[in-house]
């Protein structure tokens, strides 16, 4: 059956959980049998520009991607003959280090260096987020028109990966919004964030003329007594928002230069119009998500703070489709219970079963419409099937067994020869990835132990 956005069935998502207590199922073994699981050991080409999308935080935030991860997947995509890069881009507006070179400098400092992760590291976009490639989307349901930046466009292969928390304006910040917002330049975020660019309110502009000396693009003129900003020339820099405010003392209400902030469902909609365009230009064929539900914060990586996690660290989702890995992670969060003293006890919703991001943010309904729209923009479907990686569960079941072989040797119970003969061949089985095996070597010594 053909569902919204023209698929057919369901999408594939694949799940490693979080826990890990031997080598064998170590995170970063699970991320490369994740990599391998969707195929990209043998779809990346030699010579393939295989940009991969972080967030790495705003100075002071603690809970961003471990870069840890990132370098894994570099190692991977070099060891499948492809040519990696590291990409972030800047954020919305003039001030703070995310809105400017400095942040590449916060990327350093976080652990995302070229030297460590081991492949080039940049700012998408430019370091003023200007260098952007325009997609026409007629199909659009607001936008008709998004930009996004060069690096994300111009790959081979796009791998993202996201860090997967809640949001105060899209409800939750998955892969989606990792694209929808952190693969846009400037004018991009302006679009996401408000209704349009920067306009002039003719009722409040004196004609002091200090916005044309500041915008770099000169996109704004004189018309009779009052300024006026071409939308045409226009890249979303904000820097005339910045210098009429300072005109005015930093009172909002006197500042001519204005934009009017969108509400969330609008918001969550544009998000979902720009991966479209990106789609549109790279094709589904070529992009790749992963998702890590650890550190499940209740606000995303932007702040300059962090809070506890909401839930318990739940694992690794990796999916060819975003809509559906984004969709598999929200369920997971949901049905997953919250954790005491966190913000989601605060909004009584320790449950599991409950959802999280809707109590945290009810205006934005859970974020469920950034799904709705990318779904029916054609980037993915929100149907989908969760295959558990084969041998996932095998070392907690092996660690079972080997408490309760502890408990007896305490006892000062006999254990037979056996049972230790079976515990090497299980590590040996183990080793060598032989998981349905070693699984069925556990549960017979599991039976010869008596453990129910």
């Amino acid at each position: 059956m053909r569902g919204p956005g023209g698929f057919v069935g369901k999408s594939i998502v694949y799940f490693a959980g979080a826990r890990s207590l031997y080598r064998t199922h170590s995170l970063e073994k699970k991320i490369e049998r994740l990599f391998n699981a969707l195929g990209l050991r043998g779809s990346i080409e030699g010579g393939d520009r295989v940009a991969i999308k972080v967030h790495w935080g705003s100075e002071g935030n603690t809970r961003y991607l471990r870069p840890i991860y990132v370098k894994k997947i570099v190692e991977l995509v070099k060891k499948a003959g492809g040519t990696p890069f590291i990409f972030e881009s800047v954020g919305h507006g003039v001030s703070g280090p995310r809105a400017t070179m400095r942040y590449l400098e916060v990327g350093f400092s976080h652990g995302y260096t070229p030297e460590f992760i081991g492949a080039p590291v940049v700012l998408g976009g430019g370091f003023r987020g200007n260098e952007v490639v325009e997609v026409d989307l007629p199909e659009g349901i607001q936008l008709k028109r998004v930009s996004l930046v060069r690096e994300a466009v111009e790959a081979d292969k796009l791998l993202v990966l996201t860090h997967f928390k809640g949001h105060s304006e899209a409800g939750f910040g998955g892969s989606v919004k990792n694209i929808g917002v952190g693969c846009t330049g400037k004018k991009g975020k302006t679009l996401v964030h408000f209704e349009t660019l920067p306009y002039v309110d003719k009722e409040l502009c004196d004609g002091c003329k200090l916005c044309l000396d500041t915008c770099d693009v000169k996109a704004i003129s004189m018309m009779g007594e009052t300024a006026y900003i071409d939308h045409g020339k226009c890249w979303g820099c904000w820097k005339c928002v910045a210098k009429c405010r300072e005109h005015f003392s930093g009172d909002q209400s006197k500042t001519a230069i204005k934009a009017t902030l969108l509400d969330s469902r609008s918001h969550q909609t544009r998000v979902a119009e720009h991966v479209a365009g990106l789609i549109k230009v790279l094709g589904r064929e070529r992009v790749y998500a992963f998702n890590f539900l650890l550190d499940v914060t209740p606000l995303c990586d932007c702040p300059s703070f962090s809070d506890v996690p909401i839930v318990p660290d739940l694992g690794i989702l990796a999916s060819r489709d975003i809509v559906a890995v984004d969709q598999a992670s929200l369920d997971l969060v949901n049905r997953a219970p919250g954790i005491p003293g966190s913000m989601i006890e605060e909004v009584d919703a320790l449950e599991p079963g409950s959802e999280k991001f809707r109590f945290l943010y009810p205006y934005t309904d859970g974020g469920i419409h950034q799904l709705v729209a990318a779904e029916k923009l054609g980037v993915g479907s929100r149907d989908y099937e969760l295959v558990v990686l084969e041998g996932d569960d095998v070392d907690i079941l092996f660690n079972r067994l080997l408490r309760k072989i502890e408990a007896l040797m305490k006892l000062k119970r006999k254990i037979p020869e056996k049972i230790f003969r079976g515990e090497r061949e299980i590590r040996d089985l183990l080793s060598q990835e032989r998981f349905s095996d070693a699984k069925e070597r556990i549960l017979e010594v599991m039976d010869e132990l008596e453990i129910k």
